[in-house]
């Protein structure tokens, strides 16, 4: 069906007018099929999803040879943190290789990241994102990804031994993961529907190996107010968040 469309021209005599095809003018022509075509080099690359805080970020690219020949690429592979829009990027790693790669074969090199590298560089989302990019006689060939820096979890308990209505008690606690103190803390506790304004509240370092403790009591004014939520950060750790149920 559809390939051939006749239509009628108008006349005063019903049956009497002239048939026209108008296939050529009413229907598109037909796509013809795309060319499959295959990077004589292909870059790709291995890495964690997520990466504790405190803990090395390990990269491995791979550059695969899909040609009966021989080709050569130079390769730069860098990691940057970002955040989730891209922007104020900071570069955390990088690292340049020539590799010669034989027919249908592959090399691999790797990019270690330490701590100290990423450390005070985190945005709030914790991204890293990682680019290959690889110089080839015939272009450019290129891979992406994204990372994920995991913060140290904040434990959040409410406490049952409430004087009056409204009063929600609570204990925060957190250990330090880093091999250097938390410096410039500042906390922020949020009870949703009853807090009017968020303030941070200064702390004190938490050393190397150190507990962040911190205990009080807020006013939840409205009945519909759920949960506490708490908010830790540091130069170090950009953003802690542990939430309690009440």
């Amino acid at each position: 069906s559809g390939r051939l469309l006749v239509t009628e021209e108008i006349s005063a005599m019903p049956g009497h007018g002239n048939p026209e095809d108008i296939t050529a003018t009413y229907k598109q022509p037909q796509a013809t099929a795309r060319q499959l075509t295959e990077q004589p080099i292909e870059i790709a690359l291995k890495h964690n999803t997520a990466v504790e805080i405190g803990e090395p970020v390990v990269i491995v690219c791979t550059a695969t040879n899909n040609d009966v020949q021989p080709h050569q690429a130079n390769i730069t592979l860098t990691a940057t943190s970002v955040m989730y829009n891209s922007w104020s990027p900071t570069v955390v790693g990088s690292k340049t290789a020539s590799v010669t790669v034989a027919p249908g074969s592959e090399e691999s090199f790797q990019l270690v990241i330490p701590p100290e590298m990423y450390i005070g560089k985190l945005h709030v989302e914790g991204m890293i994102e990682v680019q290959a990019g690889a110089s080839l006689s015939q272009g450019l060939a290129v891979a992406r990804g994204v990372l994920f820096i995991k913060m140290p979890a904040l434990s959040v308990n409410i406490l049952a031994n409430s004087r009056a209505p409204g009063e929600v008690h609570f204990q925060l606690q957190m250990t330090n993961p880093l091999n250097t103190p938390l410096t410039q803390c500042e906390l922020i506790l949020e009870l949703p529907l009853s807090t009017r304004l968020l303030e941070k509240i200064p702390l004190e370092d938490v050393p190397v190996g150190g507990l962040f403790e911190r205990s009080g009591t807020l006013i939840a004014d409205s009945p519909d107010t759920k949960e506490l939520i708490a908010t830790f950060m540091s130069a170090e750790l950009p953003h802690v968040q542990g939430i309690g149920a009440i």
